[in-house]
């Protein structure tokens, strides 16, 4: 599946917003919080997207870009 501009703004924007939560819980228990963005996101697009994986790529892009 392949993200459009509009969607991957709204992961970001849902990621920014729970910023607080994402760094207060255990790294090895962060699937349910992935799961629960991921799920808002594909009730909005009616989608079947994982945010997890697509999320660190993109720091991962910004990251490489950066330099």
């Amino acid at each position: 599946m392949t993200w459009n501009d509009h969607e991957v703004a709204i992961l970001i924007q849902k990621r920014k917003e729970r910023n607080d939560e994402y760094w207060n819980t255990p790294r090895t228990d962060r699937v349910p919080f992935w799961d629960s963005v991921a799920a808002k996101i594909n009730i909005e697009f009616a989608s079947s997207y994982t945010c997890r994986e697509k999320f660190q790529n993109l720091v991962w892009d910004y990251k490489v870009s950066e330099n």
